[in-house]
């Protein structure tokens, strides 16, 4: 079993360093997702209380984030603390001893956080009359609109403590930032004491604590060495196009982590939307020397274009074909004709509405739009479909596309075009999985058989995920919405069948799974076999406040 995600409760064990009221909580894995399968080993010795700070009665601590090479070596990344004689401490340790983390067998490199605790003398462990002794603690991150310096952020919190060491109560100081406060609170609730005791016996007391903001964990950074092929394979060409000849280009934004590790792949363009797995999972394989940061391994943002041709002497389409049904210019009006018509750059399959895929009802939609002089799409009108579902369906597909603008005299323009899909379960323009048969099958039995995923031998990894799009429809109409989806990721990690549970308005609803179909995961495993998880998500929309031209952002 790989470690849990721990990014800051880090009490997984105490070493209690001689004479002093000392602990040492930790490791953590700092990185919000995939742990190793063994995380590294950093003890600390010699570590004593500052003379300094020894008549003080407040409690104090400090956090340190380590990288570990995967050759042993150890750097200190950040360290936040209430008191600087604190970090002074930790210099004057007299050893630290490292044995890196582990992955599939092979060292790698890794960040890990200690916190360092310490206790003043009125709160001993040993004593009949004694203040509460903090053992355990939750650091709480700055929102990321507060990050605008190096400075650290330290607030003071009165906590109850009862008398088996839990918090019942947290109070930020008077004059405390209502938001920061709450958060300052929230976290106090969950830290760990040893109770106070009067005459022996435990009982329940207030303690004033100090509480320090830890900066986001960045998971993309500058870097002044970016990373380096060292594995590459090429993608693999849809066996099932073959006959098509066509050609195609994938645009991937993703991370390459400290291990060198491919992270969170996702389309930013593609000329086809048929070739966007397999380009996904061919950069899932590749391998590159980590960028640096002063000396240091970061994760850091990339962008590539991978290629799909059958023929490289030559032959096959360029781009997706769904989209090529334009308008007769000659009854529009000047402004809206061009000499060069709007050429699809981005494009997306629609997701076939659950219900009406399960009953087997099929249809089309027409939809009119408009392509900007910036090659978004600025209007989108249902013409004409057998069933809303499917045009609200087109209407959540077409907020994913982008173009080539039209041309007229040289300049970008306005153009108005047309596009129409099918949908059937017997073929149509929305592809569907050979899979969906069986899966529907297994929906209709009275106990499906899905497996839960707290049953999984590991949680669910998300490999690739782009956030769905804020829908047009609603852009200026309202400040934001939910939606809640259910879907199947099968045995080979891929989104099926995603339904609509609940929206607070039906667009939302199909921008959700719109988004969440092209989510890939890792193959779910459950006793060692593959296995079909059904897994319901909540998805938070915020409205655009920016230009047309940027992606408004869900929240999940």
């Amino acid at each position: 079993m790989k470690p849990s995600l721990a990014v800051a409760l880090c009490f997984i064990f105490a070493l209690r360093l001689a004479a002093q009221d000392v602990i040492v909580n930790g490791p953590a894995w700092v990185d919000p997702s995939d742990p190793p399968d063994q995380l590294p080993v950093v003890k600390i010795s010699g570590l004593d209380y500052p003379e300094r700070l020894k008549g003080s009665t407040e409690i104090g601590y400090l956090v340190v984030d380590s990288f570990v090479f995967a050759q042993d070596k150890h750097v200190t990344r950040q360290r936040v603390g209430t008191d600087p004689l604190f970090s002074e401490a930790l210099d004057q340790a007299d050893e630290w001893r490292v044995k890196p983390a582990i992955r599939d067998g092979e060292p790698v490199n890794s960040i890990v956080r200690h916190i360092v605790i310490f206790n003043p003398s009125c709160a001993h462990e040993k004593g009949s009359e004694v203040t509460p002794r903090l053992l355990g603690l939750v650091v709480p991150e700055l929102p990321r609109g507060r990050v605008k310096s190096d400075e650290s952020l330290l607030l003071h919190v009165t906590a109850t403590v009862d008398g088996t060491g839990r918090v019942t109560k947290a109070v930020a100081d008077a004059g405390t930032p209502e938001a920061l406060g709450r958060l300052a609170e929230a976290a106090v609730l969950k830290w760990i004491f040893a109770p106070a005791r009067k005459n022996d016996q435990p009982v329940v007391q207030d303690v004033r604590v100090p509480v320090v903001f830890l900066k986001p964990y960045n998971v993309n950074a500058k870097a002044d060495i970016l990373p380096r092929v060292i594995h590459q394979e090429d993608p693999i060409y849809p066996p099932g196009m073959a006959y098509a000849n066509l050609r195609g280009e994938v645009g991937l934004r993703f991370v390459v982590d400290i291990e060198g590790r491919v992270r969170n792949p996702f389309v930013t363009s593609s000329t086809n939307p048929v070739f966007d797995q397999p380009a996904i999972a061919a950069v899932l394989k590749w391998r590159f020397e980590p960028g640096q940061r002063h000396g240091v391994p970061v994760n850091v943002r990339m962008e590539m274009p991978i290629s799909f041709q059958m023929d490289e002497l030559g032959g096959g389409d360029e781009a997706y074909q769904v989209a090529d049904r334009h308008v007769d210019q000659s009854k529009l009006p000047p402004e809206l004709r061009y000499d060069i018509p709007p050429k699809p750059a981005n494009t997306v399959f629609a997701v076939y509405p659950f219900e009406l895929l399960r009953d087997q009802v099929g249809g089309s939609a027409d939809v009119r739009f408009m392509v900007g002089p910036g090659g978004e799409i600025e209007q989108a009108v249902v013409i004409k479909a057998t069933r809303p579902e499917f045009g609200q369906a087109v209407l959540a597909m077409l907020d994913e596309w982008r173009f080539q603008p039209a041309m007229k005299d040289g300049k970008p323009t306005r153009a108005v075009m047309e596009v129409q899909q099918e949908f059937s379960s017997f073929g149509g323009d929305v592809p569907l999985s050979e899979d969906v048969p069986d899966l529907l099958y297994k929906l209709k039995r009275t106990s499906p058989a899905f497996c839960s995923p707290k049953n999984l031998d590991v949680p669910l990894q998300l490999l690739s995920r782009r956030a769905p799009v804020f829908p047009s429809a609603l852009a200026g109409e309202v400040a934001g919405g939910q939606a809640v989806v259910e879907f199947i990721i099968d045995h080979d990690g891929k989104v099926q069948l995603p339904r609509v549970v609940s929206a607070t308005d039906p667009a939302f609803g199909y921008a959700a799974v719109q988004g969440v179909a092209a989510w890939k995961f890792a193959p779910p495993v459950s006793h060692g076999q593959p296995v079909d998880v059904r897994a319901r998500i909540p998805m938070k929309f915020i409205a655009p406040k920016s230009t047309p031209d940027e992606r408004p952002t869900t929240q999940n």
